[in-house]
């Protein structure tokens, strides 16, 4: 009996060293696969970060030593990577500093040329109308307000065909709609009881296709009065010289004639005043002539 409970003691001492020394060795086993693998997850999150500098050091050549080498080289790739990514966004933020600087001071160019020239088209005495595309008037000046009795309020994108109810624009939108986009014409209308010289030439773009109409205006009235004034005074001098010349044309010519007594020197000087009155004659003839043509 002692002898069996001998045997029994062993074995059940047996069987407890035997669990103990199993789980030391799962213990080991465990840490050492396990302790890798979480430097791996710690370093990885460190990589997530933004820390590209991490590397894992395991000192093995089995799978996990693989497993660390392969993840060095990806934390290497993925740090030189953002190296490039972060030249290249520096590289564009200059770009972009120099693109903005640019755009800046093209917009103030821009800007400075838009100013003179609508300070241009303001102090214009010629008027000046714009349209687009569609005949939409987009500009209008102060003289082409004042010509057609109009204010820019009233019209500014309004099509010109509505825009001749509100103003006197009527007489010119038979004329834009029979334009030829093609050349420059000049019309000479009478509106509101103003003389007008109009010229209508097309916009194009940068394609070469029509964009609008640009239409300058100028009033003529008072110009069409001077030379009316000039005329009839061209008219009245010319009359009033030629005919106390054709009278002394008419002398000259019966002395000349009818002198028998006078002297060669005598007849030769008034040869020359005969001469030099036909002379006046003509000058004032074509003086007549060209006042005729030009009014």
């Amino acid at each position: 009996l002692t002898i069996r409970q001998d045997s029994i003691r062993n074995t059940l001492l047996s069987g407890v060293f035997g669990i103990l020394l199993s789980l030391a060795i799962a213990y080991y086993a465990a840490r050492r696969f396990t302790t890798p693998l979480l430097e791996l997850n710690r370093k990885a999150e460190e990589i997530q970060a933004g820390d590209f500098t991490q590397r894992v050091m395991v000192a093995s050549n089995d799978e996990l030593g693989q497993l660390a080498d392969s993840f060095n080289r990806m934390a290497k790739a993925v740090a030189e990577r953002d190296a490039t990514i972060r030249k290249k966004n520096e590289a564009l933020e200059e770009l972009n500093e120099v693109l903005e600087k640019r755009v800046a001071e093209r917009t103030a160019q821009l800007r400075m040329e838009m100013e003179m020239m609508e300070a241009i088209l303001t102090s214009m005495v010629d008027g000046v109308v714009v349209t687009n595309r569609k005949n939409h008037i987009v500009h209008i000046n102060p003289a082409a307000q004042k010509i057609f009795d109009i204010s820019a309020e009233d019209i500014l994108g309004l099509p010109i065909d509505q825009a001749c109810r509100r103003g006197d624009f009527c007489a010119l939108v038979e004329q834009i709609r029979e334009f030829s986009a093609e050349s420059l014409r000049v019309l000479e209308l009478s509106i509101g009881g103003k003389d007008l010289k109009i010229s209508i030439a097309p916009l194009l773009d940068e394609g070469g296709f029509y964009s609008g109409l640009v239409m300058s205006i100028r009033d003529v009235t008072l110009e069409g009065e001077v030379n009316r004034m000039k005329t009839a005074f061209i008219s009245t001098m010319s009359h009033e010289l030629k005919t106390p010349l054709t009278s002394m044309k008419g002398s000259l010519q019966v002395i000349l004639n009818k002198g028998k007594w006078l002297t060669a020197t005598e007849r030769e000087l008034l040869g020359v005043c005969l001469r030099n009155t036909d002379r006046l004659i003509r000058m004032i003839n074509s003086i007549l002539e060209i006042s005729k043509i030009e009014s």
